[in-house]
């Protein structure tokens, strides 16, 4: 049981930073800090490539720090 709770208490995974990478093999959202990359071909919704970072947990170390 205290596995359990330790989980529940821990902070969650940090969320992706997300740039747009243009090179001439295409264009591209990655991950600044996991440098998770997807790509973003002609004609796509920002929004549709993005969401699917969502998908994915950010496996970068930097961690979250709360504005007071």
């Amino acid at each position: 049981m205290d596995h359990v709770m330790s989980a529940n208490n821990s902070p969650p995974p940090p969320p992706h930073r997300i740039a747009i990478i243009m090179s001439p093999e295409g264009r591209f959202l990655q991950c600044r800090d996991c440098h998770l990359t997807l790509s973003f071909p002609d004609g796509a919704q920002y929004v549709t490539v993005v969401l699917q970072f969502e998908s994915h947990l950010c496996s970068s170390a930097r961690s979250i720090t709360s504005s007071v």
